[in-house]
């Protein structure tokens, strides 16, 4: 049965792109196709938990391998890429709770986000998250594992940005994208270095390799996973995007924030076990970066007036306590409290609609000990400032060097390639059509290059312009739509008279000439 693990994922893909087809190409109105995303969604993710159950008992009851390749993704050199997956009961563990919350959500959502216009979206995405999720957790290299990475990244970024139209929301969506690609640089650089170092990216080839390696390289590659792992798990200091990421429907806070993908960074550290128990440094850093997490979840937890944004809190002082178990070594005790934590906060973000109905008093009070230290209550209403440092450290120095980009663009690159000093880039449609009528209304049909290869460019766009606009631009009686339909006359004249008695005679004729 462990042959068949690589359907987990595809089960919930294949819904996902059947959706999507329904989207495009389904006449039907979209009310009435509501049942069709939730029962089909929901048979994907059922067979997926069913075959993770099966590969589970055989695992229980017999030596089945735990890691499992499916052939070769790519090869150059001394470089191989396998379809592998790693089903050791750690990993069985967790993708069988993930699932099976996945099941449980998606059930939740069909009452919850019934009659909304995104439904049929917001299934699709949810389906695209659950088999990247799978992959992550059962991928038995690194490469794998980034794939899924990428997949829940993407899925976070639409489903938080559900709601288009709100300015709020599609703000919200661009800040937690943003933030996660730092973390996915640092999975690519561990990518690179155990490619360059080890050699491989498969889980178990690095498990025994890793040993062999100088501490140096090993901490550099156990940093670049830190970061991933941080980034991904809302660790200080890239907290603030997780508490923005809950603009989306409460079934996806559910699925991603409160269970699911904010605990990808941990499981990720417990895969590399071998790699972070070999640099003291970088558990040192674990045990630093989970205290901090705690503190910054529990202040700021404390002063919440929101159901969810108290809940959210709660999940990143946990998480710090789990990434602090995996600087203390204690990798086992942080699975076990990952799975717990799962469990019960899921059942929590599931039930919070219902307690706002429920409750028959006001929200705690701020406790005694902190409404009374001014300081200390101002920094936990501000959060701690964390937000306010990642953008000094972070955003600004990446708007800055955007904005030292486009002036290298604009003095060194232009001027190199011939374009003239007013050519100014296009952004939108709008923009390229505004160009376009400016170019048209000037005394030049085309921009003036300058150099041999501004002169190259200058004579293929001079040639594509006289295309455009002598057989591409014109009305219905000139251009290329005339040639064309004078040209389906002449075909059309020519097949009636083939079809004629006489001519048909004469090919006759001419074919016994050319066989004899």
């Amino acid at each position: 049965m462990n042959q068949f693990v690589f359907l987990v994922p595809i089960f919930s893909w294949l819904a996902a792109l059947w959706i999507a087809l329904g989207l495009m190409f389904s006449k039907t109105d979209w009310l009435k196709r509501e049942k069709i995303s939730y029962y089909l969604s929901l048979i994907s993710s059922g067979l997926a938990l069913l075959l993770l159950l099966v590969i589970d008992i055989v695992a229980l009851f017999s030596d089945a391998s735990s890691y499992v390749v499916m052939g070769e993704w790519f090869s150059s050199g001394q470089y191989v890429l396998l379809i592998s997956f790693l089903l050791n009961p750690s990993a069985l563990a967790i993708a069988t709770l993930f699932t099976l919350i996945a099941f449980l959500t998606i059930h939740f959502s069909a009452n919850y986000m019934h009659r909304e216009k995104g439904f049929h979206r917001f299934f699709m995405v949810i389906n695209l998250f659950i088999g990247a999720m799978s992959l992550i957790i059962l991928g038995g290299n690194l490469v794998m594992v980034f794939v899924g990475w990428e997949l829940a990244g993407i899925s976070s970024y639409l489903l938080i940005g559900y709601v288009m139209d709100r300015p709020l929301a599609t703000k919200h969506a661009t800040r937690a994208l943003v933030t996660n690609r730092i973390g996915d640089a640092g999975l690519i650089l561990a990518m690179f270095l155990l490619f360059a170092w080890v050699g491989t990216t498969e889980w178990t080839l690095v498990t025994e390799k890793i040993s062999s390696i100088n501490h140096f390289t090993t901490g550099l590659i156990a940093l670049s996973l830190l970061i991933a792992a941080s980034a991904k798990s809302a660790v200080v200091p890239f907290s603030p995007w997780i508490t923005k990421a809950l603009e989306g429907p409460t079934p996806s806070s559910t699925l991603f924030y409160g269970t699911l993908m904010v605990h990808a960074g941990v499981y990720l550290l417990t895969r590399m076990e071998a790699i972070l128990v070999q640099s003291p440094v970088i558990l040192l850093t674990l045990c630093i970066l989970g205290v901090l997490t705690v503190l910054y979840g529990w202040l700021s937890g404390l002063v919440q007036s929101d159901i969810k944004g108290s809940l959210m809190f709660s999940t990143t002082m946990h998480i710090g306590l789990m990434f602090l178990w995996c600087g203390l070594g204690w990798f086992d005790f942080a699975l076990w409290h990952l799975g717990l934590h799962t469990s019960w906060r899921a059942f929590q973000f599931y039930f919070s609609p219902s307690i706002l109905q429920l409750a028959n008093r006001h929200a705690d009070v701020v406790p005694d000990w902190l409404s009374k230290n001014d300081w200390l209550y101002n920094a936990a209403v501000q959060r701690l400032w964390v937000e306010q440092f990642g953008d000094a450290m972070m955003a600004a120095p990446i708007k800055k060097l955007a904005e030292d980009a486009q002036i290298f663009e604009k003095k060194v690159v232009e001027p190199f390639i011939g374009l003239p000093e007013q050519t100014h880039a296009v952004s939108s449609m709008a923009d390229w059509e505004d160009k376009l009528a400016g170019i048209r209304g000037s005394s030049s049909n085309i921009g003036k290059g300058e150099g041999l290869f501004g002169f190259f460019l200058e004579t293929v766009a001079g040639a594509m312009h006289w295309f455009e606009e002598n057989w591409v631009l014109r009305g219905s009686g000139e251009g290329l739509l005339n040639f064309l339909q004078r040209l389906g006359t002449y075909l059309t004249h020519i097949d009636y008279l083939i079809c004629q008695p006489r001519y048909l005679l004469i090919m006759i004729i001419l074919t016994f000439i050319i066989i004899v």
